[in-house]
């Protein structure tokens, strides 16, 4: 799939490759590479809402990921140069709350649970 998302984003059908990310996503959100390959995508095309988007979704759902916060804070302060070390520190609190409210989500059983 991912080939054939990079062959959509050659041909400059940008929503149709980002669709096409997605459903990668679907089926393996786990998958790091395939996160940053897609965030790559939205920076070079000059996305940078999209890809800030990616980066907030992606950290929230894979929070111990090192190497996504990494690339996210690289991402934020290139960006956004004005921005303060104190400014991103509250940022990223503010993901880590709703990450936790996520991880808490993911470990309550579900009455559908076998």
């Amino acid at each position: 799939m991912q080939q054939y998302a990079k062959w959509e984003e050659s041909q400059g059908d940008l929503a149709r490759a980002a669709s096409v990310w997605e459903r990668t996503l679907d089926v393996d959100y786990h998958n790091v590479s395939v996160w940053l390959k897609y965030v790559d995508m939205e920076m070079r095309h000059r996305r940078i809402n999209h890809a800030r988007n990616l980066w907030d979704r992606c950290v929230s759902l894979l929070p111990r990921v090192d190497q996504l916060w990494y690339k996210y804070i690289h991402f934020e302060v290139k960006k956004s140069p004005n921005l303060t070390a104190r400014q991103h520190e509250r940022s990223s609190a503010r993901t880590s709350a709703r990450t936790s409210g996520l991880a808490c989500a993911a470990q309550r059983p579900s009455m559908y649970q076998n």
